[in-house]
């Protein structure tokens, strides 16, 4: 068998490709290809992304993820035990299914590995298993990266302004270095680093363009039974508006002690939040683009070759500058309109609000 594993990056869709990947399992595999259930599955839950897989490879004596915490596996014998168990339901489910030619694993927590010892371990156990990996991963154009991490910052109760989060972001705005760790340990020639932006992509398509980078996609018949795949977006992003209206709810529940209770809070606003303000977020000034450039022309240059790549494959920096907006104050920010909006969700939420605080 071979491997290809999909290591992200976040915010280029995905949760998409993974609920993808989850709900068309037996339809992968009549084609020869296998999503393991094997770190998706914990008890009765199935999880769409392989977050088993990155705690699996983890050296024991590292604390580990949220999994670890979520499993309680406090010490480094717990989390050995755990790597044992999982490589065995590997093998069982590799076992299992020995007419597949090829296994599709994806976590975007992958990208995140940056101890080596953490991607040797984890080529170990696939070099163990399988005759190539192939590892794919999307990057996306800086300014739309942190725009789009912004709104999901928000969405998880954040209360930064976009300023303040968007100075931060750019203190560790770089791809290349974690990739590094993987180029170091599989080879450029297993590395396939992909834009995510849409006319990069094969066919216009995130779909498409995995499945042909991956090789799922060689002739016009696998090409038609890639288009049955039922498909899900997700994640959709909140608009400036919708930013600034969250960020001041969130900040409503900033002193609420009880922790599980200002969650479930926060999610009530959150939810109603982004049914009423989807959009593309804030816009970047001249000012922020340029910064943004200056921060990532390094990463940029180290990128294209390392990867050796043309502009019709990568986001050019200077389309940053090119786009920024010189007045980002948006006239549906006033005051009135914001307090309009708040005052909505609130009446929206009133009855369930008032259940979590007093139940």
């Amino acid at each position: 068998m071979d491997c290809i594993l999909h290591i992200g990056t976040g915010k280029t869709g995905t949760s998409s490709l993974q609920r993808i990947f989850q709900e068309n399992a037996d339809s992968l595999l009549s084609q020869g290809y296998l999503y393991p259930i094997a770190g998706r599955q914990f008890d009765a839950r199935k999880l769409p992304r392989h977050v088993g897989l990155r705690l699996a490879a983890l050296p024991p004596d590292i604390e580990g993820n949220g999994l670890a915490v979520l499993l309680g596996l406090k010490s480094p014998e717990d989390r050995a035990l755990y790597r044992d168990q999982f490589l065995a339901d590997l093998d069982a489910e590799l076992a299992s299914h020995a007419s597949a030619h090829s296994v599709i694993f994806s976590d975007e927590a992958l990208y995140s590995f940056t101890e080596p010892e953490a991607v040797a371990g984890l080529k170990a156990i696939l070099s163990a298993r399988f005759r190539s990996v192939s590892v794919i991963c999307y990057v996306r154009r800086p300014d739309r990266f942190l725009i789009s991490g912004y709104s999901q910052y928000i969405k998880k109760g954040g209360t930064e302004d976009f300023d303040t989060y968007m100075a931060e972001g750019l203190v560790n705005g770089s791809y290349f270095p974690r990739l590094r760790c993987w180029i170091d340990a599989f080879g450029v020639q297993a590395v396939h680093l992909r834009c995510f932006e849409k006319r990069f992509l094969i066919g216009q398509d995130l779909v498409t363009d995995f499945l042909t980078t991956a090789g799922l996609i060689s002739d016009d018949a696998s090409a038609a039974w890639a288009r049955t795949l039922q498909t899900y977006r997700m994640n959709d992003g909140l608009s400036a508006f919708g930013s600034e209206v969250l960020r001041r709810l969130n900040m409503t529940l900033a002193d609420m002690s009880d922790e599980p209770r200002r969650r479930k809070c926060q999610t009530l606003f959150r939810n109603a939040a982004s049914r009423a303000h989807t959009g593309k977020g804030p816009s970047v000034s001249p000012k922020l683009a340029q910064q943004i450039v200056d921060s990532f022309r390094d990463d940029h240059a180290a990128l294209v070759s390392a990867f050796d790549l043309g502009p019709d494959r990568i986001y050019a920096l200077e389309e940053i500058l090119e786009e920024s907006v010189s007045d980002t104050s948006l006239s549906d920010k006033r005051e009135e309109d914001l307090h309009a909006a708040i005052e909505a969700i609130l009446l929206q939420t009133r009855d369930r609000f008032r259940g979590l605080m007093f139940d």
